[in-house]
């Protein structure tokens, strides 16, 4: 009975020190979804629970989250760990404690296409060219290319591509060179992929875009079946099971150097060098984080292993990440520049061939 109860004393003792026990607090500042928040809120009680730790989250909007954090620690705040967008601009990065940056949810661009149209989703580069064409039809029935076919009166476009964007256009130009974004940019494949786009512009075989709101217009045409290819990213898929719209994923089509997807997103960035701190990083970058990140927010965080078992199930989201390219900053802010700019003043006839590759020669020149 005395042995009952010094077990049952020791385990009150045990209980008690356990709820009483200070814990250390870790800062976050977040820019999250409430469901998205949520998600994380469960993955970081877990962690709580054994370690002594209490987090608090400060989820602020995405837009201009950068400034609001860089407010926050100068004005004092304590935030040992921030969720940044990957394209985190230089001035940013002297809060960040050195090499402390983990992926922590990133996508990529995928070829999204409607089965009641197209079959099986274009392989190559060529391929989606030639379906581009083929799918755009005009209200006789008639496909780009046929005679008598009426450009001016299309039903229905074979693919919808936003020519002034350098994130969109990357995925072509990148597929047929590897070194597309650095000074070693091919000559012979970027002049290739250049004219090819212009000859879809000049045969008014795409979409008008309305360059300020070139997203919203793209989805809202593939819904209502007047796109039949379109490539965006994992995100929009809710917007489209919303819908009832049928649509398959395919990963993007091939170049002559496979193919090429920039990869956005999210990292966490540690500003506070602290052991408590770096032990919390430790967890985040973990296999076992990964999957909750997965299970409750449906988001993948770029580990290999997970990675590699999400290919193995099929999953055509992990595949396409397990070769995207990550897009900084720079590079992000050059891709626009470039596109909605000079890109665009050759597809109207302002700049040749040559004058376009040698404005991208130059400006990639700038990166390194």
């Amino acid at each position: 009975m005395k042995l009952k109860i010094l077990i049952l004393g020791l385990a009150l003792i045990l209980v008690l020190g356990y709820i009483y026990m200070p814990r250390k607090e870790v800062n976050m500042a977040v820019q999250m979804t409430e469901e998205e928040a949520k998600g994380l809120q469960k993955i970081l009680k877990e962690y709580e629970r054994f370690h002594f730790v209490e987090f608090n989250l400060l989820n602020i909007p995405f837009s201009n989250h950068f400034t609001r954090i860089q407010e926050f620690l100068e004005s004092g705040k304590k935030i040992d760990i921030a969720r940044i967008d990957i394209k985190t601009p230089e001035w940013f990065k002297k809060y960040i404690v050195a090499d402390t940056v983990i992926p922590q949810s990133v996508d990529c661009l995928l070829l999204f296409y409607n089965p009641n149209i197209i079959k099986m989703p274009p392989p190559t580069l060529d391929d989606f060219i030639n379906y581009t064409r083929e799918y755009t039809i005009d209200e006789s029935g008639r496909s780009l290319g046929e005679e008598d076919f009426s450009s001016d009166k299309i039903v229905q476009y074979g693919s919808y591509i936003s020519l002034y964007s350098g994130w969109w256009m990357s995925v072509f130009f990148g597929s047929e060179d590897e070194n597309f974004l650095t000074e070693d940019v091919d000559y012979n494949s970027f002049i290739n992929v250049a004219k090819r786009f212009k000859r879809l512009y000049k045969e008014n075989s795409l979409p008008k875009v309305d360059n300020n709101n070139f997203y919203d217009q793209m989805v809202k045409m593939f819904i209502e079946e007047k796109v039949a290819m379109m490539i965006n990213g994992p995100w929009v898929l809710s917007s489209l099971d919303k819908s009832n719209q049928d649509f398959k994923i395919a990963l993007l089509p091939k170049g002559g150097e496979g193919s090429f997807s920039p990869m956005g997103g999210q990292q966490w960035a540690m500003l506070n060098d602290k052991p408590v701190i770096r032990d919390v990083m430790k967890y985040l970058s973990s296999e076992e984080v990964a999957r909750k990140f997965y299970k409750y927010n449906g988001t993948i965080m770029p580990n290999d292993e997970f990675l590699e078992e999400l290919i193995g199930q099929g999953d055509i989201v992990a595949k396409q990440l397990l070769n995207a390219v990550k897009i900084n900053k720079s590079n992000d802010y050059l891709l626009y520049n470039f596109f909605s700019l000079e890109f665009r003043n050759y597809l109207e006839g302002n700049l040749n061939e040559d004058q376009l590759f040698k404005l991208w020669k130059n400006k990639v020149k700038t990166l390194n």
